[in-house]
């Protein structure tokens, strides 16, 4: 990419983006439409919404987009630089382009320097769409197609036929993407760093193992039920891939033998073991002894996880900051021993496990000082008063229940000027004009009226929480997308069967 040239980012995703615009008008403008496609920008030309299907050149703050159900709304352009938050109500009217494989070439034909491609959701692009946007796009160096369920080995294939640059790709939920597909990326690609390829169930040790072989610098790789998936791809990733950071095999079908090869893995950080129904305490026990790097560490729905484990993880790992064990078959002992023994933890999630009391809750809240959030969903002999007692005692950790969630999500709402019309005996909405009102139900907030950073903030229900057994393939925490993902997986565990 050519020094001192901005860059011009197209976008197609599902989640809408921070609302910007333009912060100095004589630096070169940055369009986005979504997600990101990176293009250098001549200074000579201006990024156009006139030529179609995107037409309209003129100076001034254009759109950012927003992408639902395969339509592009744009919504936003940036300029070169940093840019400022603006008020959306000044900003045109969105324009909304359906995603079919010539919108997609209209755009990254605008230049053979085009960087990165999300397509996450575009049902719209087919095999063809992406073969010739693979030909257009040697410089390709980052592809997110996740849930474009339309897209199989064609399309997958010509990337490795093209892109030889390509370090970071993510297939999840192709259902039609087979080992075919992953040989042709082994061959044409050895430079990726980061793959995604949770819930492509056709896909096998077959396709696996020579990835793993050929892809010599992966960093990250996430697999997620993946049910043809064995212990050979795993000892091939441990053998063949040193540098390998986070490793994701939620529901794979991988044993205790094939998780003890990731201990020679002396960068990992981020190990994602959920539901893995032959995974053992002492495979476990090995690698957090052995890779004293190690960050996160997820052990959700596995029985076979008990508190004589969690005692010697506690003890072994060194840096280790997240810890989620829910639905494990655990006690208030385990909790003892992080409190003891771990200087480092942070996160703790025993959700859904039934044999946690309020002896555990309070003893980890004493004796763990680096603990900031404690999850206890479904912890059913924890009771609401003792919880209330401990997050009044340790301002300092976030106590996750039922009731403690639902009142961050009613505080949330109110601070964004919700407020309801029907009063609930005995409800109330918190402090205004120095006194509690009764809460009121029924009328929605203005979304226009109440700051933009407000408006973008969540309400801490652990962000970095999440549901444990169905995760969204599009951010496979702690394995997301670089600084801007959060490194713990999310622990909501509403849909979790009781043990």
């Amino acid at each position: 990419m050519t020094p001192g040239h901005p860059v011009r980012t197209f976008h197609f995703c599902v989640s809408s983006t921070l609302t910007m615009a333009l912060s100095r008008r004589k630096r070169q403008p940055v369009m986005l439409l979504g997600e990101s496609v990176q293009v250098p920008c001549p200074p000579s030309k201006q990024p156009c919404l006139e030529d179609p299907p995107l037409e309209r050149a003129e100076e001034g703050p254009l759109c950012n987009s927003q992408h639902r159900n395969g339509k592009l709304t744009l919504t936003k352009v940036e300029y070169g630089g940093s840019a400022q938050p603006a008020d959306i109500t000044n900003l045109p009217d969105s324009i909304v382009l359906k995603v079919t494989d010539e919108v997609l070439l209209k755009l990254v034909s605008r230049s053979r320097s085009v960087a990165a491609v999300v397509l996450t959701d575009c049902r719209g692009v087919s095999d063809n769409g992406i073969a010739e946007m693979a030909a257009c796009c040697p410089r390709l160096i980052e592809l997110v197609a996740t849930r474009c369920k339309q897209l199989g080995d064609r399309a997958v294939a010509a990337l490795g036929h093209s892109c030889f640059m390509l370090s970071r790709l993510h297939l999840g939920n192709l259902d039609r993407l087979t080992d075919v597909g992953l040989i042709e990326i082994a061959r044409g690609c050895p430079m990726l760093k980061d793959v995604h390829l949770g819930q492509c169930y056709r896909m096998s040790d077959s396709g696996l193992v020579p990835l793993a072989r050929a892809c010599t610098h992966l960093e990250r790789i996430y697999l997620q039920e993946n049910e043809q998936v064995t212990d050979v791809s795993v000892e091939a990733l441990a053998v063949s891939c040193p540098y390998l950071r986070s490793v994701g095999l939620m529901g794979c079908s991988v044993t205790s033998r094939g998780i003890s090869r990731l201990a020679k893995l002396e960068h990992l950080e981020n190990l994602d073991l959920r539901h893995v129904a032959e995974v053992g305490g002492d495979a476990v026990v090995n690698i957090v002894k052995k890779c004293c790097g190690l960050v996160t560490l997820n052990l959700c729905l596995n029985r076979a996880i008990d508190d004589k484990c969690v005692e010697v993880v506690a003890k072994e790992g060194r840096n280790l900051q997240e810890l989620y064990l829910v639905s494990c078959s655990i006690t208030d002992r385990a909790l003892m021993a992080i409190g003891q023994y771990s200087h480092s933890i942070k996160t703790v999630d025993v959700g859904w496990c039934q044999e946690i009391t309020d002896e555990g809750a309070t003893e980890i809240s004493r004796a763990c000082h680096s603990l900031t959030y404690l999850g206890l969903m479904r912890c059913d002999k924890v009771l609401d008063a003792t919880v209330e007692k401990l997050a009044a005692r340790y301002p300092t950790v976030t106590y996750s229940t039922m009731l403690q969630d639902c009142k961050r999500t009613l505080e949330w709402a109110h601070r964004l000027g919700w407020r309801p019309a029907v009063v609930l005996p005995g409800a109330f909405s918190g402090p205004r004009n120095g006194s509690i009102q009764p809460l009121e139900v029924g009328r929605a907030f203005d979304s226009a009226s109440v700051p933009l950073d407000d408006r973008l903030s969540l309400p801490d229900n652990r962000q970095a929480g999440g549901d444990a057994t169905h995760h969204d393939v599009a951010d496979p925490l702690p394995f997301g997308d670089g600084a801007n993902a959060p490194s713990a997986l999310p622990t909501n565990h509403n849909d979790i069967p009781s043990p």
